[in-house]
């Protein structure tokens, strides 16, 4: 057993020096890797969420609060009631699911889980201000409800019902210097120089 083990080492070892693991972010990971991945993940977010205690998230308030965090923060990749998902994120690997439509059966302590520490090697962070708990039960509140949702009540609740006028981010991106444009990209790549214009486009 021992010299299996050494040798399954060795052989990993080798694969990765020889640079033969296909890194590119334009296709999935082979089906058993990403099945793999999916049971590890499934089972670690119910480990680690195992004891937080859950309070009480029926307070309207609270929802209110969580979708008005889940619209600034989480829409944009998770999409939202009536707002569909960026095309962006759709081609981000693996692709964050579109909560609206389709969530796991996830419990409302592995929610907060989810929410406070995000995934590593995935485009989900873990929540800015991590000791504010009292923000992530919020959004936690939020997410339990959000399949419940059509557009006009998740405006409602986000937005205090504000009508949206579409805008192309193409439109927007005529020029580099574009600050609604270089603002917008800005949330995933920084505001510190100039976004080139490629960048700007598919925004």
């Amino acid at each position: 057993m021992l010299g299996l083990a050494v040798a399954t080492f060795l052989a990993a070892l080798a694969f990765a020096l020889a640079g033969l693991g296909d890194i590119a972010a334009s296709q999935g990971h082979w089906p058993f890797v990403e099945r793999f991945l999916d049971f590890g993940m499934r089972h670690a977010v119910k480990r680690h969420a195992s004891g937080i205690e859950v309070p009480k998230l029926d307070d309207p308030n609270m929802i209110r609060l969580g979708a008005a965090h889940f619209h600034r923060g989480c829409a944009f990749c998770h999409g939202a009631p009536g707002i569909p998902v960026n095309p962006i994120a759709k081609h981000m690997l693996p692709p964050p699911p579109e909560l609206a439509v389709t969530m796991r059966p996830w419990q409302p302590n592995d929610l907060f889980w989810i929410v406070k520490n995000g995934f590593k090697y995935t485009g989900m962070p873990g929540w800015v201000a991590i000791e504010r708990e009292d923000e992530i039960w919020a959004v936690v509140a939020f997410l339990t409800r959000i399949q419940t949702l059509d557009a006009e009540a998740y405006r409602d609740l986000a937005l205090g019902n504000v009508q949206l006028p579409e805008q192309s981010g193409a439109e927007l991106a005529t020029v580099e210097s574009n600050p609604k444009a270089s603002g917008a990209c800005a949330r995933c790549h920084g505001d510190k120089a100039q976004l080139p214009l490629s960048i700007l486009s598919q925004c």
